[in-house]
């Protein structure tokens, strides 16, 4: 079908003259669906991705409807921290990249340097949460750029490179940090974390047992966002998007899934990420008695799952996650040419 498709459309000018050395196969990877289980058929409405620039400039989350102004930038803020106070944290992230979105695309243009950095920390703690680490680093990074005194974006950077085995950096990190903060509390979490680093040196140096991937082995205690309302680390994790419902077995797992690349299919990107997130976290739960005992499902499923929630945010524009998804979705199937071609994508 896709080649039918390819033939009906009139070739540019490029691609005429654009050929394969001798003794190479042309390779195409195009985002129509083709007849894999893992992938949502792709919606006919939105233009396809043709490139990272493209499509960054493009409004991400258009369900979220906000003003261009700093105070529709200081309102997704705020509805941020109140859903993350919430367990929302999902949600809360969506929130934060919209209003870093404002600033970035050029819609808002007064916005200090102070709530820019603010902003990024905020988004950093929440994808801390979800164990995006390396989007979080990145966060932590430039909410620094934007203002070096911010001890909360600090902390987090050092516990995301904590979680990535970026070992040395984490511990000039929280090196840094213990001078600025005020004992008790802040002080004695810091602390902690430093000497789990030095821990985890002192391991890998031994050739010893490495912590589990995948796993978090940080508390996040106090340093949340800046909210009145910043939700105590020491709760449970709340459930991920409770409103839906499915059951925590292998029949809900596949039905997430599904209904999911349904609103994929249908161009509701949000909807789509919030089923494949709902999935991979009744998977991850522990609900599940197939997660453990069909070890070759459970991967297929994970697999699929990441590269299809890739598939949705990098129509999002949301590079960072997009290229965490991927990896993950490859981590779980080495050979998936998806994942690996829209992380190359989000890289």
């Amino acid at each position: 079908k896709i080649s039918a498709q390819l033939k009906k459309k009139a070739p540019s000018p490029k691609a005429e003259t654009s050929q394969p050395a001798p003794g190479f196969k042309r390779m195409q990877i195009v985002e129509e669906s083709d007849d894999e289980d893992e992938d949502p058929a792709t919606p006919s409405s939105p233009s396809k991705v043709s490139n990272r620039q493209s499509s960054a400039n493009q409004e991400p989350f258009p369900d979220i409807k906000l003003e261009f102004s700093k105070a529709g930038v200081e309102k997704a803020k705020e509805r941020g921290n109140v859903l993350f106070a919430e367990g929302k944290v999902e949600e809360s992230e969506r929130w934060f990249s919209k209003a870093i979105w404002l600033v970035e695309s050029g819609k808002v243009t007064d916005a200090p340097a102070a709530l820019r950095s603010t902003l990024h920390s905020n988004r950093a703690f929440a994808r801390l949460k979800l164990q995006r680490w390396q989007g979080s680093e990145e966060d932590c990074s430039e909410a620094l750029s934007l203002n070096s005194g911010n001890v909360k974006a600090l902390y987090r950077r050092a516990q995301a490179r904590f979680e990535l085995d970026r070992l040395k950096l984490a511990l000039e990190d929280v090196e840094k940090l213990l001078p600025q903060l005020a004992p008790p509390a802040s002080d004695r979490d810091a602390q902690e974390l430093k000497s789990r680093i030095l821990e985890r040196i002192r391991e890998n140096e031994g050739a010893s047992a490495t912590p589990q991937k995948g796993k978090p082995s940080t508390e996040y205690f106090e340093l949340s966002p800046e909210s009145k309302s910043s939700p105590s680390s020491q709760k449970a994790p709340a459930e991920l998007f409770p409103d839906l419902k499915f059951e925590p077995n292998r029949e809900g797992v596949e039905a997430a899934k599904n209904k999911g690349s349904q609103l994929f299919s249908s161009g509701d990107l949000t909807g789509a990420v919030r089923h494949f997130s709902k999935a991979l976290w009744l998977m991850e739960s522990g609900q599940v008695p197939d997660a453990s005992s069909d070890k070759k499902w459970a991967a297929t499923v994970q697999a699929a799952l990441f590269s299809n929630r890739a598939f949705a945010q990098m129509k999002q524009g949301n590079w960072s996650a997009t290229e965490e998804d991927c990896t993950k979705s490859l981590s779980f199937n080495p050979e998936g040419v998806k994942a690996l071609y829209r992380r190359a994508l989000a890289r």
